[in-house]
């Protein structure tokens, strides 16, 4: 199952380069307000329905081997050092939102400000409420989590003798024995953190309009794609 879930992940990641490309392809299409809204929307509701097919797959595979998961096969060495849970930290959604914000307001050119007048450097008093609802929830679950994780780890290690290190040192193939009761736990850590970032996901989505959820849609998914190729590239001068 874990190969066939590593080649699933492949293709997923295939087919969502080619839904960053449908993302940057809307943006350059004109129709009335009503039509680009609701074209907009689609292809938004495209990408976080690619997003939650991979986390209930992802889902599976955990309940059936939650170490095959950690980290994911796919994932290079850049990657794994800036994991959390096996994958990117909720509240950095929030924070892309206001990094983006942030950057938009501080252009004082008034062409570019009436061009971008629905991107995220536009956001309302009460989009601003929302986002910073939805990131201070993910992060206070996150820190929960954390916690967990630390007291889960810490408990394992008391649980792993000795004698069962000595015993994985001598035979790798063996290695060491988890009580079922850590696994299941970890399993819950695991599918809490994937819960937590979907969740985040589609409540920063909800706070925005189409057009904002596209721009933020780009700059998640091109974070994404850009990191693992730039390690992939990295991984690769290391080999050699």
């Amino acid at each position: 199952m874990t190969q066939s879930f590593q080649r699933y992940s492949e293709k997923w990641e295939e087919e969502l380069r080619q839904l960053v490309k449908n993302l940057k392809n809307s943006r350059k299409q004109t129709a009335t307000a009503e039509e680009n809204y609701t074209r907009l929307l689609r292809v938004v509701e495209k990408v976080i329905a690619h997003l939650t097919e991979y986390y209930r797959v992802k889902s599976i595979q955990t309940h059936k081997n939650v170490l095959s998961v950690m980290p994911l096969p796919s994932s290079t060495s850049i990657e794994r050092s800036l994991y959390w849970m096996n994958g990117w930290r909720p509240t950095d959604a929030g924070r892309i939102i206001y990094a983006e914000a942030i950057r938009l307001e501080n252009k004082n050119d008034i062409l570019h400000r009436l061009y971008t007048r629905a991107n995220l450097g536009n956001l309302s008093p009460l989009q601003f409420r929302s986002i910073a609802f939805t990131h201070c929830e993910a992060d206070r679950t996150q820190d929960r989590i954390s916690a967990d994780l630390f007291t889960w780890q810490a408990y394992s290690l008391l649980q792993i003798s000795i004698k069962d290190v000595s015993k994985a040192v001598i035979n790798m193939e063996e290695g060491v024995d988890f009580d079922n009761k850590m696994l299941e736990r970890l399993v819950d850590l695991q599918q809490s953190a994937d819960e937590l970032r979907v969740k985040t996901i589609e409540g920063m989505v909800e706070a925005l309009t189409p057009p904002q959820a596209v721009d933020f849609l780009l700059i998640v998914t091109q974070l994404h794609l850009g990191l693992h190729v730039f390690g992939l590239s990295h991984d690769l001068h290391l080999t050699n």
